[in-house]
């Protein structure tokens, strides 16, 4: 395969790692890739990220107010300047609604030549908690304006490319996950020895963004309530809730704060602990239907999971006996669910996790990708 590919994002293109992924498999496939990014303070405008070019745009307005107004101009010049500066690609891969104008404009500046791939990274017209029906209404108009431009759409879940047919009328969107590299991972103890735990206390963990609606809440009321330290919670990552975590870890001997990692080593340390969490409320329609990326990144560290009762989520953990799932966001029901997949049978829970490795790995969801592009191509 041959031909040059445009990614954008809307971002620096730092810890992009469905983007990186994505990107990896294109150049190893024989594609000239690069990456259009947000420029940063601190950041090179360009660089090579493997064999992958990263074109940083810099914005004259980037330093200017947040007033929601004057972010509108932000993004206009970023536009503008996506436009300016990168024609003449084959292929524009558009990573989420807010990339997809600039691709449409390249797309017609090219008199139809440039094809497109939307590939929409959650449900992105309902993406946050308590978004008014009149965000939902706009956000779908301009995107169903926008998708009839797109050679091909992904997404990340059977019921977001399900709606994603339904609401638009279009081809149904292949499915992409967002799954890490097939990896064998050894644990070291480091989070034992880090905190000084024993070698008889069970060790939970989540990670990823401290924000509301993703369970920490819950998870911090649940293991502070416990009668003793045979349990313990080990929270990594950063975000809004940061400081209340890092509150409960001082009062409670159940609960451990590290910081966030770079995405290469969150393997390396995930595999350090005994179970994993994702606890998710489905807050919204992408939430609803979400396969986060902590799920698989549990499974490749070989460790049983414990996650919310939500369609895409419980299908995975029941249809390999992954682990529990948890049938309401409380106190009563996460410690239960603590109780019941330690006394599940381990053995199996090992073999059955061992088998979700080398179903939902990168090395296996490349194909579908590299076959998307493939058919844009065409």
């Amino acid at each position: 395969m041959s031909g040059r590919v445009l990614s954008l994002v809307l971002n620096s293109f730092e810890n992009d790692s469905r983007v990186l992924r994505a990107c990896d498999s294109l150049v190893a496939a024989g594609y000239a890739v690069t990456v259009g990014a947000l420029h940063e303070a601190g950041l090179p405008e360009s660089e090579k990220v493997g064999a992958i070019d990263v074109e940083r745009v810099a914005l004259h307005t980037r330093g200017w107010s947040k007033w929601r107004p004057v972010q509108v101009l932000k993004y206009a010049e970023w536009v503008v300047r996506v436009v300016q500066r990168f024609r003449g690609y084959d292929i524009v891969h558009c990573n989420d609604i807010n990339t997809l104008p600039a691709g449409v404009l390249l797309k017609a500046l090219s008199r139809g030549n440039a094809r497109i791939v939307y590939d929409a990274h959650e449900f992105e017209s309902n993406r946050k908690a308590g978004q008014s029906r009149v965000s939902i209404r706009s956000l779908q108009m301009l995107e169903g304006f926008l998708i009839r431009f797109a050679d091909k759409v992904i997404t990340v879940s059977d019921g977001i490319a399900d709606e994603y047919a339904r609401i638009y009328q279009i081809d149904r969107p292949d499915v992409v996950m967002n799954v890490p590299w097939l990896q064998q991972a050894s644990s070291d103890d480091r989070f034992r020895h880090r905190f000084g735990l024993r070698q008889d206390q069970i060790i939970f963990l989540t990670q990823g963004v401290l924000s509301p609606n993703r369970g920490i809440e819950i998870m911090l009321d649940t293991f502070a309530a416990m009668a003793d330290d045979s349990r313990v919670l080990v929270i990594m990552g950063s975000g809004v809730l940061e400081s209340r975590v890092r509150s409960y870890a001082q009062r409670s001997a159940n609960i451990f704060h590290h910081p966030a990692v770079p995405p290469d080593q969150v393997i390396a340390h995930t595999v350090a602990a005994d179970y994993g969490i994702a606890l998710i409320r489905g807050a919204s329609f992408s939430y609803q239907h979400c396969l986060p990326n902590k799920l698989f990144e549990y499974l490749m560290a070989g460790l049983p999971v414990i996650v919310s009762d939500l369609p895409e989520m419980r299908a995975v953990v029941e249809r390999m006996n992954l682990g529990v799932v948890c049938e309401t966001f409380s106190v009563a029901a996460l410690s239960g669910a603590c109780d019941t997949l330690i006394g599940l049978d381990q053995a199996m829970l090992g073999r059955n996790v061992a088998t979700a490795r080398a179903t939902f790995n990168w090395d296996t969801q490349q194909s579908v990708w590299l076959n998307v592009i493939a058919t844009a191509s065409r």
